[in-house]
């Protein structure tokens, strides 16, 4: 069974991966990628929840609760037309760590060596990606599309800037051309919404209302996730519901 949750792209159109462990999915999340989506000028986005993070603290909710908030924010935002974004969720069908090259060694063999694949990455992950397991695999199968917010700077480390003389792309569009190894570094607009913030909100009894989408918040609810109790939330937050 194919881990995704519509049908493919054309061929010749480049798969786009945004990964993350989504705990949960918030409007941050989902402005990244519908702008990444339009600059790209590509027809959909795959978010790629992680399972086992293998360089962060494990997610706080199961893998089957994030992938299904995924869905209904998708499926939210979908009401105001075609968004492009769609889950994929070959990470969290597998029961070990979440290796971005195990990932793209799996999407390598459904499409073939041709169609180009971008991996989406912030610039704290792209400083460290000289820890990442077997890291110097990745290019190979893919492009990396580095993220760049303001305050957010490139890392001096030699390994990263003798990889960005060897592999940095002429353009953003250079990416879609060719199957694998370029990079692209391209500045987006800040939306301070952080995930962490949101558990804590929700663990404290106040509502995260606006930062996320409404069904989203409602499935956490009804789960009762990040510690969410009915009889602990804050009046002055039931009374925004």
């Amino acid at each position: 069974m194919r881990p995704v949750d519509q049908k493919a792209s054309v061929p010749a159109s480049p798969v786009v991966l945004l990964g993350g462990t989504f705990d949960p999915i918030h409007s941050g999340h989902l402005r990244a990628a519908l702008e990444i989506r339009e600059r790209l000028g590509v027809e959909e986005l795959r978010l790629l929840p992680c399972h086992i993070p293998g360089h962060r603290n494990q997610p706080d909710s199961h893998a089957q609760h994030r992938v299904n908030m995924i869905r209904l924010a998708i499926e939210c935002d979908s009401q105001n037309g075609k968004t492009g974004l769609i889950v994929d969720t070959r990470e969290c069908e597998q029961h070990h760590i979440s290796y971005t090259v195990n990932t793209l060694l799996s999407l390598r063999e459904e499409i073939g060596q041709r169609r180009p694949i971008i991996v989406t990455l912030g610039m704290d992950s792209f400083n460290s990606l000289p820890q990442w397991h077997r890291w110097e695999e990745i290019l190979t199968l893919g492009h990396l599309l580095v993220l760049q917010r303001p305050g957010t700077e490139l890392s001096q480390n030699a390994v990263i800037r003798e990889l960005l003389q060897q592999h940095l792309s002429e353009s953003l569009k250079e990416l879609k051309e060719t199957a694998s190894g370029g990079i692209w570094i391209e500045e987006i607009p800040p939306l301070s919404i952080s995930a962490t913030n949101i558990r804590q909100q929700v663990a404290k009894g106040h509502s995260p209302r606006y930062l996320l989408p409404d069904a989203v918040w409602s499935y956490i609810k009804v789960q009762q996730l990040y510690g969410y109790q009915t009889q602990t939330l804050s009046t002055k937050s039931r009374n925004t519901e």
